[in-house]
Parts: C-alpha cells; sequence; structure tokens
C-alpha cells in the first residue's frame, strides 16, 4: 500500500519526493555530461554529484523496500539466578497496519518456533494507528512455548504517537481492544501485575508495566506480592523503566521501542533522537543495567519487526530475539 491510506500519506509523499529529486538529479547529470564533453574539470564535479545522487537513491530503494523485510535472529547470552537455562524469544513492535502484514507476522512466529523458546516476550506496539486491523496479529496464536507467551502493551496501543516533527500526538486508545485480542490468542497479558512461573527448583516472576507515555505505569503495583528470592523479569515497553528507584528488584528488563534506531549509519549511530530518556547510548541490544540503577541486572532492547514514521530501515534490521540464560555468578 504507496500513498493510499491517511495516516502514512505524508511520509509516502515524502518518500516519493526524495525518490524523484535524485533521479532528476541523476538524469540531469548525466545529459549535462554528455553535453558538455569538453568541459574536464566540470565534467569530474558533475560526476561526482551524480554519484552522490546514485548513492542516495540506492539508499532510499534499499531502505524503504528492501531492509524492512529482511527478518534476522540475533542471539544473547544473559545471566539470571534461574537454576537451568531458559530460552526466552522477544519479538516487539509489529505495528500492524499498513506498512506490516500478517504475512511479517506469520514470518515472526515461525522463526520464533524454530528457536524452540522456553517463553516468548512481546514487548508491546502491536498496532500502528487508529486504522490498524487486529485481525493481522491472529500469526502469534501459532506461537509455541514450553512455558508460555506473555505480553505488555506499548505506547502506540495506548493512542500515544509522534509526529514527523517527533512531537507526540494522541490517537485513539486500544489497549482494551488490543489486550483482548492478545488474550485470546493464548497470551498474557501483564498490566502493572506479575505471574510465577516455576522452573526447574527455581520460582520465577514476570512482571509486566503498561506503557510509561500513557502515564499507567506503575511498577510498584507490578511487582507487589513477588516471592521472596524469586529472580525477576520485567517486561516494559520502554527500557525507561530501569531509571524507577524499584528496579532494584528486578534482574532482567525486556524491551523494544527504540526499533534500535530505525535508520542508522555506521560509526554515527542513529539518525533520529532516541524516543526515551536513556538517549543514544541505549538503542538496541544487551546492557548492563547504568550507574543511576542498581549494579547488577540486564537490559534487553529489541529491534523490533515493524516500522513507524517513514516506511524505512536501515542498518537496523527487524529481529526475533533469542536470549539464552545463564546462572548468575
Amino acid at each position: 500500500m504507496f500513498l493510499l491510506h491517511t495516516e502514512i500519506f505524508w511520509w509516502d509523499l515524502l518518500l516519493l519526493l526524495l525518490l524523484s529529486f535524485s533521479l532528476s538529479g541523476i538524469f540531469a547529470c548525466e545529459i549535462w555530461r554528455r553535453r558538455h564533453r569538453e568541459k574536464r574539470f566540470r565534467r569530474v564535479g558533475v560526476r561526482c554529484v551524480e554519484l552522490l545522487a546514485l548513492l542516495g537513491l540506492a539508499l532510499l530503494v534499499y531502505g524503504s523496500f528492501v531492509e524492512p523485510h529482511i527478518l534476522t535472529t540475533t542471539k544473547f547470552s544473559v545471566p539470571f539466578g534461574a537454576s537451568e537455562s531458559l530460552r526466552i524469544v522477544v519479538i516487539g513492535d509489529l505495528h500492524v497496519g499498513p506498512y506490516t502484514g500478517n504475512g511479517k507476522v506469520e514470518r515472526a512466529v515461525e522463526r520464533a518456533n524454530q528457536l524452540l523458546p522456553d517463553f516468548v516476550f512481546l514487548t508491546g506496539d502491536f498496532i500502528l494507528g487508529n486504522n490498524s486491523d487486529l485481525s493481522l496479529l491472529d500469526p502469534l496464536g501459532d506461537l509455541r512455548t514450553t512455558q508460555g507467551v506473555y505480553a505488555v502493551l506499548g505506547n502506540h496501543d495506548a493512542g500515544f504517537v509522534t509526529n514527523m516533527l517527533q512531537q507526540r500526538m494522541r490517537k485513539d486508545d486500544q489497549s482494551e481492544a488490543v489486550a483482548t485480542k492478545l488474550a485470546a490468542l493464548g497470551a498474557t497479558v501483564l498490566r502493572n501485575t506479575h505471574a510465577v512461573v516455576h522452573t526447574g527448583d527455581t520460582a520465577i516472576a514476570i512482571a509486566g508495566v503498561e506503557d510509561i507515555w500513557a502515564n499507567r505505569h506503575n511498577l510498584a503495583a507490578a511487582l507487589s506480592g513477588i516471592p521472596e528470592k524469586a529472580p525477576v523479569i520485567l517486561l516494559s515497553h520502554n527500557p525507561d523503566s530501569i531509571l524507577h528507584p524499584q528496579i532494584d528488584a528486578v534482574d532482567l528488563v525486556v524491551s523494544g521501542h527504540t526499533h534500535g534506531g530505525q535508520m542508522r549509519l555506521p560509526l554515527l549511530g542513529s539518525l533520529a533522537r532516541m524516543p526515551t530518556e536513556l538517549g543514544r547510548d541505549f538503542d538496541h541490544g544487551l546492557f548492563p543495567f547504568p550507574a543511576s540503577a542498581k549494579d547488577e541486572g540486564s537490559l534487553f532492547i529489541t529491534r523490533g519487526v515493524g516500522v513507524s514514521g517513514p516506511r524505512a530501515r536501515l542498518f537496523a534490521w527487524p529481529e526475533v530475539a533469542l536470549l539464552t540464560t545463564t546462572a548468575a555468578r
């Protein structure tokens, strides 16, 4: 779907203009060079401009129509206090809608099942906007685990999004509809609460919080009543949860929200400002808790599967992540 959906129309129009500008620049440079063969030095400069336009065109085509469909698998080893090793698959930021259909969701589910997970964690932003068809999430019902599928909601699910100027906007709150749909598909949706799961000799607490942007985030409620000494995994769409004073009670935070920057350049990192208080140093991957949190603990941020804003990813490939836990030292 291109230029046919109101929620992405302006982004697609901008992409179309950039593509047209790049192609026009290439043709103009080529015509000039052919008509002015005797102007050797100027022809070199025009050739450089043409090559830059070609590079820009290639990046636009690759970032908009190729990379968003390259689903990668990333694997991490995570210290954790369980008596047995756990295989945790993380899927985030599906953003079903005009950019992401159920075909991409099916691919993510197939990839997850191939990894033979004990748990699957879904880290929020299931929809893109108001007109997203929740039936596109149906493939999530095919997830296969030994211990269950757990989910939290994200800012898009609650209707908090950003515009082209990175200003926050409010759309329809679809939290209840999304949560109901996920529950019907077999997921346990954690909304400022937790579940206790027994694996081997260990009772593990899996807590989940509402999204920070929606101002419904209540970590204290999510952690209330967790058995003493039980290792705790916290699912939070926004990784800023690790800045909460009570994060000391958590051993592993699993989140999304950043898309890994969505568009990046080598050495420079994300081209956009991170939508978090943590900033650019916490864009995607596995991190120890920062100094402002407790001394021990790990934060994982997935790049996610879908896109929001422009229909593009650049050097921030969509991913299904596998976290394999190891005994904490």
